[in-house]
């Protein structure tokens, strides 16, 4: 069992059967439970598909009752059977689909082939809606069931735009970026952040 004043390591496990989602993590599991649950421990540069602090999708969890107490953890999708024969309980992860709503659009851009989502709202995404494909921006279905919700890594470009009507008060609209479009921007569009902090 880990040490709960120790040390805590960042890996990452994939969240769900046929996802290519690494979801990151910081444990203090030891050695053997980090191999009994799949757990990829990340030394050096973060790999690609990484995402940290994702509200959704959320992988299973695996616990164990021990001589010191309860032990629990996530554990990757693939290796369920081995730790389920290994005495573990597992619990049900969670994922969420892309439904949207009168007063919110669900929406998500596509970086190192994950799909970073978040609840536009329905005023800002009729109001931008000629520039979303130029912005990497796509419109997200109810069948959607890989969509990443509420990360903190990695943190997408924002950019803004501010709108000038012929009569009335001025306009901007901010919302998030695909990285790759940056150089590119829409007509009008600024870079507001451009920064991927690291965890």
């Amino acid at each position: 069992m880990g040490n709960p004043y120790g040390p805590r390591t960042l890996v990452w496990v994939t969240p769900f059967t046929g996802s290519t989602i690494k979801f990151g993590f910081m444990t203090n599991a030891d050695g053997a439970t980090q191999t009994a649950l799949g757990h990829v421990p990340i030394a050096g540069a973060y790999p690609s598909a990484l995402v940290i602090g994702a509200n959704a999708p959320k992988p299973p969890r695996a616990s164990r009752l021990r001589a010191t107490g309860v032990e629990s953890s996530f554990v990757d999708a693939e290796a369920i059977a081995t730790a389920r024969a290994a005495d573990w309980k597992i619990s049900a992860g969670k994922q969420r689909n892309g439904a949207s709503s009168a007063k919110s659009k669900t929406v998500y851009i596509v970086h190192e082939t994950n799909k970073i989502a978040w609840k536009m709202p329905t005023f800002l995404h009729t109001k931008i809606s000629t520039d979303l494909t130029a912005l990497g921006i796509a419109a997200a279905t109810a069948t959607d069931l890989d969509l990443i919700f509420g990360v903190r890594y990695p943190k997408l470009p924002r950019v803004a735009k501010i709108n000038v009507p012929t009569t009335g008060a001025a306009s901007r609209y901010t919302t998030y970026c695909d990285p790759s479009k940056l150089d590119n921007l829409p007509a009008g569009w600024t870079t507001v952040r451009a920064s991927q902090d690291a965890f």
